[in-house]
């Protein structure tokens, strides 16, 4: 896919969003977002996004799938058409307000998506090594089948485990329907579409914002602009979601932020309860279908919100008390469905789990990561802006912060988002000095922690912003120079992305990955019928290779020894594999078996044919074949031999024989070391099998080395040990004379 064709699906899922919110807006007689100007359009965007997930859940678990509740969405957006038609609505689609405004909302939102895409723009890929598996093995599974349907796993089909585990959790992954939707109607593989989806998430998170800024804090429309361009310029945590996989998080955080400017509105738009009440119903059954751990941080700003305001009014009277509570209860019943008792049931399994990592982040770094001035990369380590630019732009944050609680202390109106910001405060108060980290045993589970600043981030911008209004009563000066700030650390987005961007050529082999990642697929699914079976062991390469692999097979069935791979269980499809390998050896030409390697970059093509992204079928196997090469990487991606016996050859030969292996290299090597096991072996079992073979044996002089070696029948492992890491140049392999 290229990169204008992914902008223009990103275009495509923004639009019927804002058609689906203005629609639902005109149906239901939701006065609160007429007209059709660029607030509420921001908030139509966010509404028509949750109204379609809602539908969706309810259809998927009456057992539907995605290409057919794509037709009913399509059909569900027509009979809104028609009732706001009937109810003589249609002033709901006709934009209205001044082109300036609609104007800088754009560019806010075209940046927000710029940022977002970054690494396909500046590196031809994404991360695709996190998360991002769960959501594209969920989203093809729904293109067959509905959540309310029972999964079963296949070991040929990987991506039906994740489904059993999910269906075992209570609880689907909401954010998904939106990736299964645009699958059902493009037709590429979720791989491809997944950091479109994203990207629509992060744009989401700023349409809220504009919201809040306007009905939550009472901003003029060129203030919420300017805070939205800022959102969309800072490498904040809502950004590091986006990145590593957190697709939930980013689609629920928007349904929050726009929630708590609903509270907001109420203050000032009592008389439209009845809107109000539709939104935050919404809002809630999309979070239970989304994201949980958001659904009591909901319920908390919401009681403390309305408590606030039936106290200033003098209470409640019984009647309005029961009419409030049955009008709500029976349009969340209505959203969101009668099986409540499993999604809840998930979110008490939630609170016990154990998930993510250590996070070694010092003090002053948490700081820049809560407050948005640097984001956090692998490994605790930060990616800054400009040198010596992180500090004094967090100790700036810390301060507009500091003044935007002080402003919003007493303000009533600003309840709800006090008491979500409260109840997030509070969790990482908990996780910092009373949890202690699985990690490491002492106090403060650091994974826990991060994420519950990045669930903060959004409220916490939103506050800053407030205290930069309160600034603005000093002159021009301070405002230019939190521009320039902004700016400034907006610059760590560029070598942030490229970094990221790469991490995909690791397990699709080309400088575009994102792009080839279509052709490969293509080509996958263009090959004779049968099973494909990986040689080798993907986890070799990289970790994530055998998930992608999966991924761009599906629906084909695949099998491969999954054996630390990530995402995948090892046990899974281990003898399906074995089966599949067997098959071959003794009917090569009609096993309906297709042998292929992935990640590979072959120093002799012979007999290969190239799929593209490292992806091969083996065509030729007449001869002794090289299929993998196990070894720690150089600098430019070529194997390295080393001391510690960890590069390993693997070969495939239809019978046992007897072959000549020659090895040149980048330097010297004065010995090489080597050792024949057969079958392919890894890991504890690797080392188990070195000591049950003969010990290795010493091949002296120049390069290249000539090794005589005894093949197995399938698959065999040469271990290589030279005396010094030395880059491997060339790799031969024949039959002995």
């Amino acid at each position: 896919m290229t990169i204008a064709t992914a902008l223009a699906i990103l275009a495509a899922l923004g639009a019927t969003s804002l058609l689906a919110g203005r629609l639902v807006a005109g149906a239901f007689r939701l006065r609160w977002l007429d007209p059709f100007e660029p607030t509420r359009a921001a908030a139509s965007a966010v509404v028509g996004t949750m109204g379609l997930t809602v539908l969706y859940g309810r259809l998927s678990d009456r057992g539907l799938a995605a290409p057919r509740i794509l037709a009913l969405c399509a059909l569900a957006l027509m009979g809104l058409f028609v009732a706001t038609l009937v109810q003589r609505r249609l002033h709901v689609l006709r934009p209205v307000g001044r082109p300036a405004r609609w104007f800088w909302l754009g560019v806010a939102l075209a940046l927000a998506a710029a940022a977002s895409l970054l690494p396909l723009l500046l590196a031809g890929g994404y991360d695709a090594g996190n998360d991002t598996y769960t959501y594209c093995a969920f989203s093809e599974w729904l293109q067959g089948h509905g959540f309310g349907e029972p999964a079963t796993a296949d070991p040929a089909s990987p991506v039906t485990a994740l489904s059993v585990n999910q269906q075992g959790r209570g609880f689907p992954l909401g954010a998904a329907f939106v990736l299964a939707l645009a699958r059902a109607a493009r037709g590429d593989s979720s791989l491809v579409l997944y950091p479109l989806v994203s990207a629509w998430g992060v744009m989401l998170v700023a349409c809220a914002l504009w919201v809040a800024a306007r009905w939550c804090l009472g901003l003029s429309w060129r203030l919420a602009a300017a805070g939205v361009i800022a959102f969309a310029l800072l490498p904040h945590t809502v950004y590091w979601a986006h990145h590593h996989g957190f697709l939930s998080q980013t689609y629920a955080e928007a349904a929050l932020v726009l929630a708590l400017a609903v509270l907001a509105r109420r203050w000032t738009r009592p008389a439209g309860g009845f809107s109000g009440v539709v939104l935050l119903a919404l809002a809630a059954a999309y979070l239970v279908t989304v994201y949980l751990p958001f659904v009591p941080v909901l319920a908390a700003a919401t009681l403390v919100s309305l408590a606030a305001l039936e106290a200033r009014r003098g209470g409640w009277t019984a009647s309005a008390l029961l009419s409030r509570v049955g009008t709500f209860s029976a349009l969340f019943l209505l959203f969101a469905g009668f099986s409540l008792w499993s999604r809840f049931k998930g979110l008490l399994m939630l609170v016990g789990v154990t998930v993510g990592g250590l996070v070694p982040l010092r003090w002053g770094d948490w700081l820049s990561v809560g407050l948005g001035t640097a984001a956090c990369a692998s490994h605790g380590r930060l990616v800054g802006s400009l040198p010596g630019l992180v500090t004094p732009a967090t100790a700036a944050a810390l301060g507009l912060l500091a003044l935007g609680v002080a402003s919003t202390a007493a303000s009533r109106r600003a309840s709800g988002l006090t008491a979500a910001l409260a109840v997030f405060a509070a969790l990482v108060g908990y996780y910092a000095l009373f949890v202690l980290d699985p990690w490491t045993g002492q106090r403060g589970h650091t994974w826990s922690v991060f994420k519950s600043v990045q669930w903060a981030y959004p409220l916490v911008f939103l506050l800053q912003l407030r205290g930069l209004c309160a600034v603005r009563r000093l002159g021009r000066l301070p405002l230019l120079g939190a521009a320039a700030l902004v700016v400034a650390l907006a610059t760590a987005h560029a070598p942030w992305s490229r970094a990221l961007g790469r991490e995909m050529r690791t397990v699709i082999v080309s400088e575009h990955p994102y792009q080839e990642a279509t052709r490969v697929r293509e080509r996958l699914a263009g090959l004779p019928p049968g099973e494909l079976l990986l040689l080798g062991r993907p986890a070799g390469r990289s970790v994530w290779l055998a998930a992608v692999s999966a991924l761009l097979a599906h629906p084909r069935p695949i099998v491969a020894d999954w054996q630390d791979s990530a995402s995948l269980h090892a046990s899974q499809s281990s003898s399906a594999a074995e089966a599949a390998l067997e098959g071959f050896l003794r009917r090569p030409e009609d096993s309906g078996i297709i042998p292929l390697l992935a990640g590979f970059e072959p120093f002799d093509a012979s007999g290969l044919e190239p799929l593209g992204g490292g992806f091969f079928r083996v065509r030729d196997t007449s001869r002794p074949l090289l299929v993998q090469v196990l070894a720690p990487r150089g600098q430019d991606d070529r194997p390295v031999l080393t001391d510690e016996g960890r590069t390993k050859l693997v070969f495939l030969s239809l019978h046992a024989c007897a072959a000549e292996v020659r090895v040149s290299t980048a330097g010297a090597v004065p010995a090489l070391r080597y050792q024949v096991i057969a079958g392919l072996v890894g890991g504890p079992a690797f080392r188990a099998a070195v000591r049950q073979t003969p010990p290795a044996r010493t091949v002296a002089g120049p390069a290249p080395f000539r090794l005589r070696v005894d093949l197995a029948r399938g698959l065999t492992t040469l271990a290589l040990t030279a005396d010094s890491p030395v880059p491997i140049v060339e790799v031969q392999v024949s039959a002995a004379r």
